[in-house]
């Protein structure tokens, strides 16, 4: 099992604690606000958790810290998502 944490402000300037777990294939995703004690498990991560994930994970990559494959799967991760978003989301996103 590899096991990435990382941490990010939220829009209320609030720190939140965020885990990436990969385990035989699968990948799982918890979060939890600095001042909570719980991790909130996500069955489907929002995209923009992922996205910030890719980032974390490239730079884990470039300094040879995890294996590059990882990056192959949440691009395809990310690919997904986005494929089974609803249109007016798209856009959204796109606007942005």
């Amino acid at each position: 099992m590899t096991t990435h944490e990382w941490r990010e402000r939220d829009e209320d300037n609030q720190l939140v604690f965020h885990r990436a777990k990969h385990h035989s294939g699968v990948w799982t995703f918890h979060s939890r606000p600095k001042n909570e004690e719980r991790w909130t498990n996500y069955e489907t991560p929002p995209i923009e958790l992922i996205e910030s994930f890719r980032d974390v994970l490239w730079n884990k990559i470039q300094r040879r810290r995890a294996p590059e494959e990882q990056i192959d799967e949440i691009d395809k991760l990310i690919a997904e998502l986005r494929a089974s978003l609803p249109e007016e989301e798209e856009e959204a996103e796109s606007e942005s």
